[in-house]
């Protein structure tokens, strides 16, 4: 009996926790995992599976004109644009979620250890294709999020005034921008234990791009700070401004609520699906 009462009071202080959450913010943060996650795709099929695969853009067939498709894709000078605007409202929901929570601490060292488990995965994963360093993640979204959410969490300690939020993150953003342009391609290095942490310093400040996930921590940390602000401003009861009849359950919302978890799981599916994919081809590891 008291396990049932138990289960009941579990599912009932969930639903709760649901319910007190922003329609509006979890449905914009599920299209805009989709859109991470097309880009990904996108990224692996042009990228990874040929190197891996051994294809080549001379080559005939499905998976290479795919990889011819994706690769424009990649280099389209739209999807720039829309992929910065995408990353903007990912990070500052991110940053608007942080507002409406009490735990950011605890949340943003947990986040830390997932991004230094996907640090030690890829270097894993790196050794076995043999791609020399260029498969790592040293600096990732996630390694930039952790450590932005770790200094908010700080500043919450102190009890800032919501402007604080805007005038660190505008700042940010603004010196973030003089080493980093969004809009053109930057240098890409992979990893160089010789040189390494002048490299970490250099992703981290957006001077580089260090492997395949590399963000910079002041122009893209920025955005999550602005993201509180835009919080604290607009939800201070912490209530939907548009969907007033309670919280709306469908896919979009259920991938914003879970967006840790699809970012963290869609980085090893699509791959091994891919990867499966083409050894059913006929395709051998190059």
């Amino acid at each position: 009996m008291g396990e049932t009462i138990s289960k009941a009071e579990k599912k009932q202080a969930k639903q709760l926790k649901i319910n007190g959450r922003i329609t509006e913010i979890d449905v914009l943060r599920g299209v805009a995992i989709a859109l991470v996650i097309l880009d990904h795709f996108m990224y692996d099929v042009f990228y990874l599976m040929p190197n891996i695969f051994g294809i080549t853009r001379y080559d005939a067939g499905f998976w290479a004109d795919l990889a011819a498709l994706a690769r424009s894709y990649w280099f389209w000078n739209v999807r720039r644009i829309v992929r910065q605007a995408v990353l903007f409202t990912f990070l500052s929901l991110t940053g608007a979620s942080c507002s409406l929570s009490r735990s950011n601490m605890k949340r943003s060292f947990k986040l830390l250890l997932l991004a230094l488990g996907l640090t030690v995965a890829t270097v894993i994963a790196d050794a076995v294709a043999g791609l020399k360093g260029r498969m790592i993640i040293v600096f990732g979204i996630l390694h930039m999020m952790a450590v932005s959410l770790i200094i908010i969490s700080l500043m919450e300690k102190f009890s800032v005034d919501k402007w604080a939020y805007l005038i660190v993150g505008a700042i940010m953003v603004f010196a973030g921008r003089m080493f980093y342009d969004p809009l053109v391609p930057n240098m890409q290095q992979y990893v160089d234990t010789s040189v390494f942490f002048k490299q970490l310093w250099l992703a981290v400040t957006g001077q580089i791009l260090l492997g395949p996930d590399s963000y910079s921590l002041l122009y893209y940390g920025g955005q999550i700070f602005i993201g509180v602000f835009l919080g604290k401003l607009l939800y201070p009861e912490k209530k939907s401004l548009l969907f007033k009849k309670g919280y709306k359950r469908n896919v979009l919302t259920f991938m914003g609520r879970h967006t840790l978890i699809v970012y963290l799981a869609h980085q090893i599916i699509i791959p091994v699906l891919l990867g499966v994919a083409l050894l059913l081809s006929g395709y051998t590891l190059s």
